[in-house]
């Protein structure tokens, strides 16, 4: 017990004696773990700082690459829907003028045409993937038109086919000239003449259907065309039109 407090005292004695030297040193060690933890501290603001500015740069690419692939894809689709229209068009083009035109400004027309065989085999439009256009100002009218255009080449097309079935059905050339008479020849005449009356007003509208999808689909490249270039002035904008308008 004596020796503790031999000890104790004489210790009590140093650190009163010097405790403004002990607090001065504990000043600056607090100093100095404030400075180091402040730098730390700056530190690890700066190294968050760093983070956050790489993750919004990564993210801002991130952003930007989709907003190409996107506009990719967009563009990739109305090239797609022209040259669905071309070759719609250039379809339309080869019956009007190589195989209607031939015939156009004969009377009998109807019983000079000869069937015509092609590929049914056709490009459509994707009409799912181009619903982006309805966001510019005309979009749905040009998306109307664009429908119109390929229901006025189906019904074109379909046509073709009936008329080649009628052709190969028709009568005789000269029955439809033959009057009523009673023998058997002559009503079997009389019947050819309704056919080839029948067949006449068939073709005339056939010729119809053809002339106004050529127009039709002229329009609806134009204003295809037109949208691709609105949509995307830097890029090519293809305007798939086969033969001049004559």
């Amino acid at each position: 017990m004596l020796d503790t407090v031999a000890i104790w005292y004489p210790t009590m004695s140093w650190l009163q004696d010097n405790s403004a030297a002990i607090q001065a040193v504990a000043t600056l060690v607090l100093v100095a773990v404030t400075i180091i933890y402040v730098y730390f501290t700056r530190s690890l603001a700066n190294q968050a700082k760093e983070q956050a500015e790489a993750a919004m740069t990564q993210a801002d690419a991130a952003k930007e690459s989709r907003r190409r692939a996107e506009a990719d894809r967009r563009y990739s689709c109305l090239l797609q829907a022209q040259l669905a229209l071309g070759m719609q068009l250039d379809k339309l083009l080869n019956i009007q003028h190589g195989y209607l035109d031939l015939h156009r400004e004969e009377p009998d027309r109807h019983m000079r045409l000869e069937p015509l065989y092609m590929s049914m085999i056709d490009l459509r439009i994707d009409f799912s993937a181009l619903v982006f256009i309805a966001e510019i100002d005309d979009g749905f009218a040009v998306l109307q038109t664009m429908y119109l255009a390929e229901q006025g080449y189906i019904t074109a097309t379909t046509a073709l086919a009936e008329s080649n079935s009628r052709i190969e059905k028709r009568p005789p050339a000269g029955a439809d000239s033959k009057g009523t008479v009673d023998s058997e020849a002559g009503e079997t005449a009389v019947c050819d003449s309704t056919a080839a009356t029948d067949l006449r007003q068939f073709i005339d509208g056939f010729y119809r259907s053809v002339d106004e999808a050529v127009d039709s689909m002229r329009g609806a490249i134009e204003d295809l065309t037109s949208v691709a270039r609105r949509l995307y002035p830097n890029r090519k904008a293809h305007h798939f039109d086969p033969r001049p308008k004559p």
